[in-house]
């Protein structure tokens, strides 16, 4: 994660909702969904069923578990929220 990745995560929001008509509830309920998907991935415990991987869908969130293998490559690009770029 480098510094100027967080600076434009950050001036993203006040450019977005300048360009966009950006409800201040939907901004916050993305912030809090945001905020609590890296605080879970980052949590180094398995929270999900062993069912939630088997679901096309659900596998792409990231998860503790996926987390953690995504952190065993260096040399790549990942997703901070979804899988997608993992494979």
């Amino acid at each position: 994660f480098h510094p100027l990745e967080g600076l434009a995560i950050i001036a993203f929001m006040p450019a977005a909702m300048y360009l966009l008509p950006i409800h201040l509830a939907s901004l916050a309920v993305t912030a809090a969904f945001l905020s609590g998907s890296i605080l879970l991935a980052h949590c180094g415990w398995e929270v999900f069923p062993a069912w939630w991987y088997r679901v096309p869908l659900l596998n792409w969130y990231v998860t503790p578990r996926l987390h953690d293998l995504h952190h065993l490559r260096r040399n790549c690009n990942y997703s901070a929220t979804l899988t997608i770029f993992d494979r």
